[in-house]
């Protein structure tokens, strides 16, 4: 399984359905093995139970591996 790490300014998580959304300054990143995915936008809706990740509002994605640099 993939390693993921969330930050933003705000973390809020509905117990009940055990969504996250993150807003401000939100980075999320994948990693597995030697392969990494950074995802980063103001605002993201995460639900850990599916893995699906709704992103909104200046979106970036880096897809990287070994020792190639994400920025």
């Amino acid at each position: 399984m993939a390693a993921r790490t969330l930050s933003a300014l705000s973390i809020e998580r509905d117990v009940s359905s055990g969504l996250t959304h993150l807003k401000g300054g939100v980075e999320l990143k994948i990693a597995s093995g030697q392969q990494y995915t950074i995802l980063r936008a103001d605002e993201v809706i995460y639900d850990p139970n599916t893995g699906d990740i709704q992103p909104m509002g200046n979106i970036s994605l880096c897809m990287a591996g070994g020792i190639a640099p994400c920025f």
